[in-house]
C-alpha cells in the first residue's frame, strides 16, 4: 500500500461511516493496522465454527452473560471500526457479525476494495481462512480528538518504514 493510497483510505473508511451512519459530531483517525491471515498448511479438516480471529468488541471487553462492558483494557476511546478489504480470500475468511449469546446474525464475505464500517461495540470476529491469504486494513477511529492521530505523522511513519524496506532490499 503506497503513502498516498494509505492516506485515502483512512479518510474514504471515514467518509463512508460519517455519511452512511449520518454522525452528527466528527470522527477522527485513532489506529491503523495492516492484517494479513494465511490458511493453515496440512489442515483440512477444520471446524466450520473456527475463527482466524475470535468473537470481540473493538472497544469493550466480552462478560461471560454476552455483554460487552467499556472499561480498561478495552480502547474504549474507539467509536467506529472499519476493514477495507486488499483481496477476496480463496476461501474462508468471512468476516461475521453476532449478537450478545455470540450466535452469528450477519455474514459478510471479502471483496476486494469492500469497506466495512461498524461499531466498536459491536460483536464480530473473522472465519477460518481454509484456503489462500486475507489481506486487510483495520481502522479505527474516534469522536474524542485527544485520541485523534496526525495524519502528517502517519504519512511520516509510513515513508520511514517504506524506506527502511527499500535500503534493505538494496542491501
Amino acid at each position: 500500500v503506497s503513502t498516498q493510497s494509505t492516506g485515502d483510505t483512512v479518510e474514504a473508511a471515514k467518509s463512508q461511516i460519517e455519511t452512511e451512519l449520518q454522525l452528527q459530531r466528527p470522527l477522527y483517525f485513532d489506529y491503523i493496522h495492516i492484517i494479513q491471515r494465511t490458511a493453515l498448511q496440512g489442515v483440512d479438516d477444520r471446524p466450520s465454527d473456527e475463527y482466524s480471529h475470535p468473537i470481540h468488541g473493538d472497544n469493550c471487553a466480552i462478560q461471560p452473560d454476552g455483554s460487552c462492558v467499556k472499561a480498561p483494557p478495552a480502547f474504549t476511546h474507539r467509536d467506529w471500526s472499519a476493514v477495507v478489504y486488499l483481496n477476496k480470500p480463496a476461501e474462508g475468511g468471512n468476516f461475521v457479525i453476532t449478537n450478545s449469546k455470540l450466535n452469528v446474525r450477519e455474514t459478510l464475505v471479502p471483496e476486494c476494495g469492500r469497506i466495512v464500517g461498524f461499531s466498536g461495540d459491536t460483536l464480530h470476529g473473522v472465519t477460518a481462512i481454509t484456503k489462500g491469504e486475507r489481506f486487510a486494513i483495520g481502522l479505527w477511529y474516534t469522536h474524542d480528538i485527544s485520541h485523534a492521530v496526525d495524519m502528517e505523522h502517519l504519512q511520516r511513519r509510513i515513508d520511514f518504514v517504506r524506506e527502511r524496506e527499500e535500503a534493505e532490499n538494496e542491501a
